[in-house]
C-alpha cells in the first residue's frame, strides 16, 4: 500500500510523494525542489551517455567545438526545465492564493449565517477539495431546505388547490423534505469532519420545523416518514392526505 501523509495545509490524507495536495492544491516545496533537481541531473547524465557513444576521432576533433555545443544544448534545457517548473508553481500559487480569499468571503458568509449568499458565491466557484468541505455540504444542504421549505409553504399558501390536489403536490414536498433530512443526517453521522455541523442543523431544523408548524406533522410520523424512504420514488400520499385533512379539513 502506499504511504500517505497529512496535507500540512488542509489536513488531508494523501499520498507521501504528492507535489500538489490534490484537494486543496497546497505544494510541497521541498517535493517540488527535488523533482526539478531529479529532472537536471536526469539530463546531465543523458548527455554524457550521448558523449559515451560517439566515434573517439570525433570527439578529439571537435572536443571544444562539440563540448562547447553540449553545454549550450545543456544549458538552456536547464532553464527550459527551471522556468517551466517556476511557471508551473506561481500559477499554483496564484490558485492557491485566490482560493485561500474565496475561503475567507465564504467563512464571511457562513458566520453571517446568511446561506443563501454562501451557496451562491460557491457554486459560481470553482472550489473543491478539502478547504471547501464545510461550504460545499453547507450549501447543498442550503439547497435541498430552503426548496423544501418554499414547497411546503406553498401548498399550504395556494388556495387555488383542492384538497385532493394539494395532498398529490404534498406527497413530493415532503419527499424533498425527507431527502434534505436525510442528506443533514448523513453529514451528521459522519460527524460533520469540516465543521458545518451549526448550519447543517439550523437548516434541517427549519425543515423540521416547517413540516410540524406548516403541516402539523408529529415526530412520530417524521420519523416514519424517513424510515420508510427508499428513493426520489417513495410514494407519501397517505401520509399527504393525513395532512391536508388535519390541516384542511373534509
Amino acid at each position: 500500500m502506499k504511504e500517505e501523509v497529512y496535507c500540512a495545509n488542509c489536513g488531508a490524507l494523501i499520498p507521501a510523494d504528492a507535489i500538489i495536495c490534490p484537494y486543496c492544491q497546497y505544494e510541497n516545496e521541498e517535493l517540488a525542489k527535488q523533482a526539478e533537481e531529479d529532472k537536471i541531473e536526469d539530463l546531465i547524465e543523458e548527455h554524457n551517455e550521448e558523449i559515451k557513444h560517439l566515434p573517439k576521432t570525433l570527439v578529439k576533433k571537435n572536443t571544444k567545438v562539440y563540448i562547447g555545443v553540449i553545454i549550450f544544448f545543456v544549458a538552456a534545457i536547464l532553464s527550459v526545465v527551471v522556468l517551466f517548473n517556476r511557471g508551473d508553481r506561481l500559477a499554483e500559487e496564484t490558485k492557491y492564493n485566490s482560493k485561500e480569499k474565496l475561503v475567507k468571503v465564504l467563512e464571511e458568509y457562513y458566520q453571517a449565517g446568511d446561506y443563501e449568499k454562501m451557496a451562491d458565491t460557491y457554486y459560481a466557484s470553482s472550489g473543491w477539495g478539502g478547504s471547501f468541505g464545510k461550504y460545499a455540504n453547507t450549501a447543498e444542504i442550503y439547497i435541498y431546505s430552503d426548496s423544501a421549505i418554499r414547497g411546503l409553504k406553498a401548498v399550504a399558501e395556494d388556495s387555488s388547490y383542492t384538497n385532493e390536489q394539494r395532498a398529490e403536490q404534498l406527497k413530493e414536498e415532503i419527499r424533498e423534505s425527507i431527502w434534505a433530512l436525510l442528506r443533514a443526517q448523513n453529514f451528521r453521522d459522519k460527524g460533520f469532519i469540516y465543521d458545518e455541523g451549526e448550519a447543517v442543523d439550523k437548516l434541517s431544523g427549519e425543515v423540521e420545523d416547517t413540516l410540524k408548524n406548516v403541516w402539523g406533522i408529529t415526530d412520530q410520523e417524521l420519523e416514519d416518514a424517513e424510515e420508510i424512504y427508499v428513493d426520489k420514488n417513495t410514494d407519501y400520499s397517505e401520509l399527504a392526505h393525513i395532512l391536508v385533512e388535519r390541516k384542511m379539513g373534509n
